[in-house]
């Protein structure tokens, strides 16, 4: 896919499905990519809606807030959040990569 081409298919694995296709909108490979899910991963141990009932990690992704244990350090919890914003137009890295590179995580 060309970074302005759109789909709709359903796939991936639950727990790192993007809110934009379980809710059935047209996505661009770069809007859903979300390998940083990984990042809450390694940091809390689980993906961060995981559930063993796929309907409730759908459930989960949709609605669902982040939640961190206390010793996460803040500027994780600030890239985690943007990353994982619900709204496309507000991913961070929405404007490439080079805007998460510059995120003060990576400092």
């Amino acid at each position: 896919m060309k970074d302005s081409d759109m789909t709709n298919i359903f796939c991936g694995t639950p727990e790192y499905l993007a809110p934009e296709i379980l809710n059935d909108q047209g996505y661009s490979e770069q809007s859903i990519d979300r390998p940083l899910v990984l990042l809450y991963e390694m940091l809390a141990g689980l993906p961060p809606f995981s559930n063993e009932v796929t309907d409730k990690v759908h459930k989960r992704i949709l609605h669902n807030p982040l939640v961190f244990r206390d010793e996460t350090n803040p500027l994780a919890r600030s890239i985690l959040i943007g990353l994982l914003n619900r709204d496309p137009s507000q991913h961070l890295g929405v404007n490439g990569a080079k805007e998460i590179e510059r995120h003060p995580f990576f400092a």
